[in-house]
């Protein structure tokens, strides 16, 4: 069902989309169906933080069984991100992906087979 990564906040407005990060984000939103790992909600959002500490961007872990659905905003390292080449790139945002999908089988429990949708997700990826 509906899996969306979207672009980083602050990050993407200030420097624009990374073409290569983009199109791997993509690729894991267009080929992951949520239904195969959970019953429980129907539609993942996750919203990278990539900001300077000065920017002061609250991460958020938001699942709702009534909604049926998760947002997810965790932080990945300015500094690193900024000064990393394209794989430390795309290896941090997959890293963030990961971690919220953690955050997920936190509130959900038994109801998310986290390690499947993990494994699924790097096969699809070479990095």
């Amino acid at each position: 069902m509906n899996f969306y990564i979207n672009s980083p906040a602050y990050y993407t407005q200030k420097y624009g989309v990374i073409d290569e990060v983009y199109d791997m984000c993509l690729q894991i939103s267009l080929n992951i169906d949520i239904t195969q790992y959970t019953h429980s909600i129907d539609t993942i959002g996750i919203v990278p933080i990539i900001a300077p500490a000065s920017e002061k961007w609250k991460e958020r872990k938001y699942v709702s069984l009534a909604y049926r659905m998760a947002s997810i905003s965790l932080a990945i390292d300015y500094e690193m991100f900024s000064n990393g080449d394209l794989n430390t790139k795309k290896r941090m945002m997959l890293e963030n992906v990961l971690k919220s999908l953690q955050a997920i089988k936190q509130k959900l429990k038994n109801d998310f087979d986290y390690l499947q949708m993990e494994q699924d997700i790097k096969n699809l990826i070479i990095l």
